[in-house]
C-alpha cells in the first residue's frame, strides 16, 4: 500500500491522506473493526450516544413526530450490523409507522414500543460486538460434563423437548389460539420453554446446549418482515435468559 501511494505521488495522482487508515482496531462508520480478531464492535462513544438517544425517545405518556420514529429506526438498523439479537425487537416500532406519511404527525408511544426499545437499549449497552466467523467448530462427542443437552422440535400437531442425560421429556399439543398460524412461532415457543426449564436444572456455573433444526433468530426476522410487523413472537425472545 505504501509503495502504491508513493507511485501516485510520483505520477501526481491526488489522494486524500485521511482515507489511508491502518492499525487495529480501525474506525469505520462508527464501528471499531479489529482485523486481527475478526471482530466488529460499536465504538464506545457511538454506543453511549445511541443508548442515550433510545432512552430519551422511549418515554411513557409521550408522543413523537413520525420523522423522529424513522430517525430512531434508522439508527437501530445501523446497529443491527453488530447486534443481530435486537432485530425482532423492532416490530412494534415499525408497526406504529406503517402506512403513515406525514413526517410532522405526532404518534403516541405505546407500551410495546417502549418495552422493546428499552430492551434494545440494555442489550446494546452490554453488547460486545460480532465476530466475522462463518462457523465455529464444536466438539460435540462427547460434550463436557457441565453441559446439559436438550433437544427441541415442533411439528404440525405438537411440540416437545427432551433431556437425554436426565431421561426426561415433555410434549404438548400446539396452542389452540396461537398469535400466528405458523410452525415457526411454535418452534420459538418450544425452544424458549426448553431453555427456561433447562436453566432451572443446571448447577452453579453449568451450561446448556440447545439442539434444534430451526434457525430461530433468523426466522423471527423473516416473520416480522413478511407479516407487516404484526407477529408478536418477540415476548418469547425477550423472556429467554441471556447467556452469561
Amino acid at each position: 500500500m505504501v509503495k502504491l501511494l508513493l507511485l501516485w505521488d510520483e505520477l501526481g495522482i491526488p489522494h486524500e491522506e485521511w482515507k489511508q487508515i491502518f492499525g487495529s482496531p480501525l474506525a469505520v462508520i462508527g464501528f471499531d473493526v479489529d482485523p486481527n480478531l475478526m471482530k466488529i464492535t460499536l465504538k464506545e462513544e457511538s454506543k453511549y450516544k445511541l443508548v442515550r438517544k433510545i432512552k430519551a425517545f422511549a418515554r411513557f405518556k409521550s408522543r413523537r413526530l413520525l420523522r423522529e420514529f424513522k430517525h430512531i429506526a434508522g439508527s437501530l438498523n445501523w446497529a443491527l450490523n453488530i447486534c443481530l439479537l435486537i432485530h425482532p425487537e423492532l416490530s412494534a416500532l415499525y408497526a406504529k409507522t406503517k402506512g403513515k406519511t406525514n413526517s410532522k404527525g405526532l404518534i403516541w408511544l405505546n407500551r410495546n414500543v417502549i418495552t422493546e426499545l428499552l430492551w434494545v437499549a440494555f442489550h446494546l449497552e452490554h453488547s460486545n460486538g460480532i465476530y466475522l466467523l462463518k462457523t465455529v467448530s464444536w466438539n460435540l462427542d462427547p460434550l463436557p460434563n457441565d453441559i446439559l443437552q436438550v433437544f427441541c422440535d415442533a411439528s404440525g400437531s405438537g411440540m416437545g423437548y427432551w433431556f437425554p442425560e436426565l431421561l426426561l421429556g415433555f410434549q404438548s399439543n400446539l396452542l389452540l389460539k396461537s398469535p400466528v398460524d405458523n410452525i415457526f412461532f411454535h418452534e420459538a415457543l418450544c425452544v424458549g420453554l426448553a431453555i427456561w426449564d433447562g436453566v432451572t436444572r443446571l448447577p452453579l456455573g453449568g451450561r446448556l446446549a440447545v439442539f434444534t433444526d430451526s434457525v430461530i433468530s433468523h426466522t423471527f426476522a423473516l416473520l416480522i418482515q413478511s407479516s407487516g410487523c404484526q407477529i408478536r413472537s418477540d415476548p418469547i425472545h425477550r423472556s429467554v435468559p441471556d447467556p452469561s
